[in-house]
């Protein structure tokens, strides 16, 4: 099965792109796929204004939610759910 990771945001942001979050907080979980995908990802982790680590994907969309983040970065078919 193919681990693809997305970019989650509110339904009326802004963001719709990678591009958009420049300068923006994002939220990933602690030792996901997610987590290792920003951290892979230099020029877009660099661009970044801050990563916060959540230990579960549940808190990390409560941040979304919460408006403490501007995204959250995780596995597609979580995404879905």
């Amino acid at each position: 099965m193919k681990n693809t990771q997305v970019i989650m945001v509110k339904n009326d942001s802004e963001y719709s792109a990678r591009e958009d979050l420049a300068g923006k907080t994002v939220a990933v979980q602690t030792g996901s796929s997610g987590e290792n995908a920003v951290n892979g990802t230099e020029d877009f982790k660099n661009s970044l204004g801050n990563v916060i680590s959540t230990d579960t994907y549940l808190n990390a969309i409560m941040e979304l939610d919460n408006g403490t983040v501007d995204a959250v970065v995780l596995d597609e078919k979580v995404a879905e759910t």
